[in-house]
Parts: structure tokens; C-alpha cells; sequence
């Protein structure tokens, strides 16, 4: 299982990611904003950052260039909410710039858990 960041300014729905992997075994931290979430990993790295675009302060955009200079082995999910027209272009700049995975929300429970799964290392046998 996976140590994961989860930057979100909305508390309700980064709690509901958060209680989801949890429950999948993975260990979580949850922050309000790209500053806060740059200040937890280097406190303590994480292998999965998952990251909202759109949040006060630091955006998720900046966030994701940042993680990508200072942590480059940790996988990057951005999420996003906003209009779908510029979600999708926001989404895929995202990737240009260092994420590994984007998802637009809504996204149900199992899509963010197959997104971690998918950038884990698989287990030997």
C-alpha cells in the first residue's frame, strides 16, 4: 500500500478521498492548498500526490511543476471540477507538465483506486 497526499480545498470531498483509500489499506494526509501540500512532502514524501487544479493560493498547476522539480519519483493524479469545456484542457496541461493521470470529477471511488493502483509497482511474486 501507498503513503498519498490529497490536495483539494474542498474539505467534504478530499475527506470522501480520503475515507476511500483508507479503506483500500493505503495510509493518507489531506491538505487546502499547493503550499500546504509542497510542506507536507517535505516533511514527509508520499509516492502518490493526488492534486486539484483549481485551489487558493498555490494552483494546481504550479503545484504539479513544483512536486515535479523537487520529487520526481512521486506519481502525479490531477483532479479537476471545473467547467467541463476548460476541464478537459486544464486536465491535459496538467499532464504536459509532469501529472501522471488526470481524472474530472465527479469520478466515482473505484476510478481514483484503479488510478493509484495503476501507478503503484506491482508486487513480485
Amino acid at each position: 500500500m501507498a503513503r498519498i497526499l490529497i490536495a483539494d480545498d474542498q474539505e467534504d470531498f478530499g475527506l470522501m478521498l480520503q475515507r476511500a483509500l483508507t479503506g483500500a489499506g493505503h495510509e493518507t494526509r489531506q491538505v487546502r492548498d499547493g503550499t500546504e501540500a509542497l510542506n507536507a512532502l517535505k516533511a514527509a514524501p508520499v509516492e502518490v500526490a493526488i492534486v486539484d487544479l483549481y485551489m487558493p493560493g498555490k494552483d494546481g498547476i504550479e503545484t504539479i511543476q513544483e512536486i515535479r522539480r523537487l520529487f520526481p519519483s512521486i506519481k502525479i493524479i490531477a483532479i479537476s471540477g471545473s467547467v467541463p469545456k476548460t476541464s478537459s484542457t486544464i486536465l491535459v496541461m496538467a499532464q504536459k507538465l509532469g501529472a501522471h493521470l488526470a481524472l474530472s470529477k465527479p469520478f466515482s471511488m473505484q476510478q481514483i483506486l484503479d488510478a493509484v493502483d495503476s501507478l503503484l509497482p506491482k508486487p513480485s511474486a
